[in-house]
């Protein structure tokens, strides 16, 4: 056991005093964010100024908790110097890194303290209190950095750009700790020997930094849903508007078509100069459906010109009253979407075999069913179960997918993607 606890104090010696030993391990769980160029040097070198510091407050006595202030302001530094964030996005991180530090050790004190209540004297008090704190520190600190791990700092990993509601939670998260760490020196300087009453300040300062994790970590999520849904409903106003679009020029296209007609069986005289004009349009009067549903029919003699255009073949058995409960907009936001992935998948193929899309919209018993599945090269999915987008601006693109899960969702029904033997399939079944 002696031997065990040089090593600890070695450790600690080495960072100047225990408190940055705690800082710098709750750090490093944060290495894997994006990095800036030279990151090796900034960070070792950030590592140094730290030590140093630890170095330079354990000789020189100074008006604690201060020193801890501008700890916090050299945590947060080092993340803008070594880290693609910026100034705010630095202080979000470091107010965590702080936290989680400060949180371990007020749990770390705590723990030990209940461990000592039965001692009478300070001789056994401080016996067994520095033999079960050397034991349960090691403890708490694998346990919290690896949960900060799982829990946090893989979730920062993933976000390219961090977003948030209002500076104003960053600057209370920043509050809250700074109150718990005075909270926790002031009390336990007032308490004395009360050592209840330390177990108590040391709880609540844990749960303090507990509360200004969670709502910075809560505001960062809130704000990536809002405006993962404010994309969402941009992309259903499109959808809506091209609905619009087209169903007016499918019409149109069908009254001049039926006004040459007319005059061409009423007079016997055919208007070869208007016919001509029609030329252009000849590919959507061939392209046109009639499965019973008119949002449908729109969508998919849309959808066949494009299909034409790549040399893509179209196959679809589609009876339009399955989807009648559906909004007009949704049907085109919902199948448009499907039929845009699989050709945007086959335009590039060089293999006409491959190059076919089946479609499919039946009625199952209460259930609308709809399927569509063409060849695919590769598909990756995401941790959601969504397949990743191929385009290189990943972060403006792959909202096509969602928009179609969020239609579904919103009749109750459910989606699933499925890739298989070089087979990409979307089926969504909604309750009619």
């Amino acid at each position: 056991m002696e031997i065990y606890i040089k090593i600890i104090d070695v450790i600690n010696r080495s960072c100047g005093q225990e408190f940055v030993t705690q800082l710098l391990t709750m750090f490093l769980v944060f290495i894997g964010l994006p990095k800036r160029k030279n990151f090796t040097l900034k960070y070792l070198l950030s590592v140094a100024v730290i030590i140093g510091a630890g170095w330079f407050f354990s000789k020189v006595v100074l008006i604690v908790p201060y020193e801890y202030l501008i700890f916090f302001a050299l945590i947060v530094f080092a993340i803008f110097f070594c880290f693609e964030e910026n100034l705010l996005q630095s202080l979000f991180i470091g107010v965590i890194v702080y936290s989680l530090q400060h949180f371990l050790s007020c749990v770390t004190y705590a723990a030990t303290l209940v461990f000592t209540l039965g001692c009478t004297s300070p001789e056994s008090f401080y016996g067994t209190f520095f033999s079960v704190y050397h034991i349960v520190l090691p403890i708490f600190t694998a346990v919290v950095a690896v949960l900060a791990y799982i829990l946090i700092a893989r979730q920062l990993r993933r976000e390219k750009d961090l977003q948030f509601n209002n500076a104003i939670l960053i600057f209370g998260g920043t509050a809250f700790i700074i109150v718990a760490v005075f909270i926790t020196h002031y009390a336990q300087k007032q308490s004395g020997w009360m050592l209840e009453l330390q177990i108590y300040i040391r709880v609540l300062s844990a749960l303090l930094s507990t509360m200004a994790v969670a709502l910075l970590m809560s505001n960062k999520k809130n704000t990536r849903l809002q405006n993962e849904n404010q994309v969402l409903q941009l992309l259903i106003t499109k959808d809506r508007q091209q609905y619009q679009l087209s169903k007016r020029a499918g019409e149109k296209i069908q009254m001049k078509y039926h006004d040459i007609m007319k005059r061409t069986n009423a007079q016997g005289i055919v208007d070869y100069e208007e016919l001509s004009e029609m030329d252009g349009d000849k590919e959507v009067l061939f392209s046109m459906y009639y499965t019973g549903n008119h949002a449908l029919d729109i969508v998919l003699g849309e959808k066949c010109l494009q299909c034409e255009r790549e040399g893509i073949r179209l196959i679809c058995t589609a009876d339009g009253t399955a989807i009648d409960f559906m909004k007009s907009y949704h049907i085109y936001s919902l199948i448009g979407n499907a039929l845009d992935n699989a050709i945007e998948s086959l335009t590039g193929s060089t293999r006409a075999e491959v190059k076919e899309i089946e479609l499919s919209i039946t009625k199952q018993r209460n259930m609308c069913v709809i399927t569509i599945s063409n060849y695919a090269e590769n598909v990756n999915f995401g941790s959601d179960g969504l397949p990743l987008t191929t385009k290189k601006d990943a972060a403006t693109h792959g909202y096509g997918v969602k928009s179609m899960k969020n239609v579904v969702e919103s009749y109750g029904g459910e989606i699933s993607i499925t890739f298989k033997d070089n087979v990409f399939t979307v089926k969504a079944v909604i309750p009619m």
